[in-house]
């Protein structure tokens, strides 16, 4: 039967069922990362891959210019406007332990670019730790944190200075205030305390990525998904028609 560790993920039963405990399985392979159970008996191919915790960080890849906000050219006047109420709100000292040095795109934006995107690196891991996308039009700034799931990235919203433009649902802080709101921040939203990830312990320690299940599924080979069904116009296109007359 399916590993009890396995059976008992909440991704898993959500998909399986909660009568899954039962269900046989084929142990496909046991390696460090990843354990593959093969489910039976279900009438299609389904594929359990439970995989162990990642502690890598995504490599930073194309974001290679220094983010330094005397040096960007008039072009780009916008975004430290936007960005260094945020940055050294939330990624400079006293909030911070150490300032995060931030990475823009090799190629400058023009006078009407209405995204940025930048990103932070981790002091301690080499790589990606940390995305942040500015909304010029609305100005809104997202912070998203990567992290990683089956071995793959992905982007986690972890704080907006604008929860109502924002496209994950983030709970603004209710606890009193001893001022009022920064006019940037008066709809601002974040997950837990906005300056928990620079203050953990050690400093800036990652957070763990935690280990996860991925289910997948073997297409019979002749059956068409969805996604592959033929358009109408192939459906009809080698029916013979005869010409009037």
């Amino acid at each position: 039967s399916l590993d009890e560790d396995v059976s008992k993920d909440a991704d898993v039963r959500a998909v399986l069922g909660d009568d899954m405990v039962t269900l046989q399985c084929i142990a496909r392979r046991d390696s460090p990362k990843c354990r593959e159970r093969e489910i039976v008996g279900l009438g299609t191919r389904l594929k359990v891959h439970a995989w162990a915790r990642d502690e890598r960080v995504e490599a930073r890849q194309v974001y290679e210019r220094d983010y330094v906000p005397q040096e960007l050219p008039a072009e780009e006047a916008w975004i430290p406007k936007m960005f260094e109420p945020i940055r050294s709100s939330l990624f400079a000292p006293p909030n911070c332990e150490a300032e995060l040095s931030f990475f823009l795109n090799e190629d400058k934006h023009n006078a009407s670019a209405r995204v940025a995107t930048l990103v932070a690196t981790h002091p301690v891991t080499p790589g990606a730790w940390l995305e942040v996308v500015l909304l010029r039009e609305f100005g809104v700034v997202n912070v998203y944190m990567m992290e990683s799931y089956g071995m793959r990235y992905r982007r986690s919203l972890y704080y907006t200075n604008n929860v109502l433009l924002s496209y994950s649902y983030l709970q603004p802080s209710v606890d009193p205030r001893d001022q009022a709101w920064e006019s940037w921040a008066r709809q601002e939203a974040s997950v837990g305390n906005k300056w928990d990830a620079c203050r953990r312990k050690p400093m800036f320690a990652p957070p763990p990525y935690s280990r996860s299940c991925t289910v997948t599924r073997t297409v019979p080979p002749g059956v068409r998904t969805v996604a592959q069904r033929p358009a109408p116009e192939e459906e009809v296109k080698d029916k013979v028609v005869e010409a009037p007359g």
